[in-house]
This record gives structure tokens, sequence and C-alpha cells, in this order.
């Protein structure tokens, strides 16, 4: 791997300058990855001691409730730094199924590499800050959304809290009961509200499953 600009294009990565780029390509184990489709990366509750970037192609994370009741699958497009967080901390273990979901290329980063760049280079560890930082932000904001909302805006807030990137298809499996379970609103207001989502063609709805196309329409809209 020698092509700075791969590295360059990784938040991690960025402000720094091409000759430490061509320097951390030289002296550190960096290692590229291909992968045909429908690997398997990495499943929830193994150990996080790999930093994975992802560089070309599609990944398919799977997220799961803490009983496995529903489930939040999501299409990752690059550049995508999976779950950094995930290396630190109390619980360093990944969260989240991730599948190859077309040929993929990614480059993998060994947790001791990672702290290696942090502790050589202030570029690096400012960006691990920043990004840890603000993942830290948005889950803390969400604690302090108000409750008194609609029934979309329950269902958007929901899906907003369960997804970890805000673009692209989204599929959640799960009952239209465990839904209104979880929005504290009712069953019957869940389903009228879903239908007219899906008549507006920003979400489909299928026996258990709501598919979102493109998150940002649901999101922005």
């Amino acid at each position: 791997m020698n092509d700075p600009n791969l590295l360059l294009q990784f938040q991690l990565f960025q402000g720094m300058s091409t000759e430490d780029i061509e320097q951390i390509l030289k002296n550190f184990n960096l290692r590229r990855l291909t992968l045909s489709k429908n690997k398997l990366l990495f499943r929830e509750g193994e150990s996080c001691d790999t930093l994975f970037l992802l560089v070309n192609g599609k990944l398919k994370a799977v997220t799961y409730a803490q009983n496995h009741s529903y489930h939040v699958t999501e299409i990752l497009r690059p550049p995508y730094s999976l779950q950094p967080e995930s290396l630190f901390g109390l619980w360093q273990h990944f969260t989240q199924d991730v599948f190859t979901a077309d040929s993929t290329e990614l480059i993998s980063i060994d947790k001791a590499e990672v702290r290696k760049l942090a502790d050589q280079y202030l570029v690096f560890r400012l960006n691990l800050l920043n990004l840890l930082a603000t993942r830290i932000q948005k889950l803390q904001r969400q604690t302090w959304w108000s409750q008194t909302l609609s029934t979309r805006q329950r269902i958007i807030q929901f899906i907003r809290q369960h997804i970890s990137y805000p673009a692209g298809e989204k599929s959640i499996k799960i009952t239209m009961q465990q839904l209104a379970d979880e929005i504290h609103k009712s069953r019957l207001n869940v389903s009228r509200e879903l239908n007219k989502m899906q008549q507006e063609e920003i979400i489909s709805i299928s026996r258990g499953v709501i598919n979102i196309p493109a998150i940002e329409l649901l999101l922005n809209g």
C-alpha cells in the first residue's frame, strides 16, 4: 500500500502532511484486505483489537437490540471507520455483525499500531479524540430529546437513535407491536403513520420489516 490519498480520505488522518502519511505507510503495519461478497468481517461480542477502514465497496452492518428481539441493517460506504470507540473503554468488543455487501477493500490497523500512531502524531491523536467526542456528544444529546412528539416524530427519533451511519439504505426488522411499545404509542397510530410514510415513498413496509431506501430523506424531510 503506497498511496497516501487512501488514508487522507479518513477523518483520523486529515490534516496530516503527505510526508507524515508516507512515513506511516513505511513504518507502521497497515494491512490492505480484499474480500469478496458475503464474507464475515466480525461479529457482535468479538474482541475489538483491530481498526478497520473501508476504502472501496460496501459493507452490511447488523445491530441487535439487547434481547435480540429486533435489529437494524445498514449499508456502509467509504470512507468509513468501523467502531473506533470499541478499541478503548470498559467494553472493548464489537457491537455489530459486519459482512461484505460486495467486493470490498479495507485497511486494517492493529490496536497496538493505533496507540503508536496516537503517541507519535499529534494530529492523529486530536482527530481520534474529536471523533470519539463527537460520538459521545451525539449520544448525550439524545437523552434530552423531547418526549412530547407526534407519532411520526417518535418513529423518526427511534430510527435516528438506532443507526450508526446517517446515510444510505437501512432496514429494521421489528414487529408493529414492538415498535409501538418502544416509542410508547398505540399500535394503531404507528400502523397508520407507517402507511402514510409508505404512501409518501420515504419507506416501504412488509411483514415485520421497515425498509428505508435513503435515510437522508427521512431525517431531513
